[in-house]
């Protein structure tokens, strides 16, 4: 039994098309971008800065690296929040859910209601509705 040949595949463009050198004034400000510095040294600069220059990010904590208040785990509305930056009840309200002190957490039911019951969309809350009416 033969074994079938495999084609050989030539793409038309690349034939067709010339080399590309690049102006010298392209290689000159690539070679300058190269000089600039990787985002490691901006980092390392900025971490040498002083405490009261934190990040405001981090919630008030001012031992939390500035790399890592941009995450927001340790941030005031961050997953893992520190003594003193849980403020849950200023957090839902500036989310628009207030919660009484036993009433269970539906966060779900509570945003699909409020969601429901927007005073936006009710024509009452637009600013010409007495002349309308």
């Amino acid at each position: 039994m033969a074994r079938a040949r495999k084609s050989e595949y030539v793409d038309a463009g690349r034939m067709e098309s010339e080399i590309y050198e690049p102006d010298a004034e392209i290689k000159d400000e690539f070679i300058e971008a190269s000089r600039l510095g990787s985002q490691r040294e901006f980092l390392e600069r900025g971490l040498l800065q002083p405490r009261e220059y934190a990040s405001p990010t981090a919630g008030g904590d001012m031992d939390m690296p500035p790399e890592e208040s941009a995450v927001g785990e340790e941030s005031a509305a961050g997953g893992n929040a520190l003594p003193d930056q849980d403020e849950v009840e200023e957090i839902g309200r500036a989310m628009g859910l207030t919660y009484e002190d036993n009433e269970p957490l539906d966060m779900e039911g509570k945003l699909g209601r409020r969601d429901k019951n927007r005073w936006e969309l009710n024509p009452v809350s637009s600013e010409d509705y007495q002349d309308r009416a």
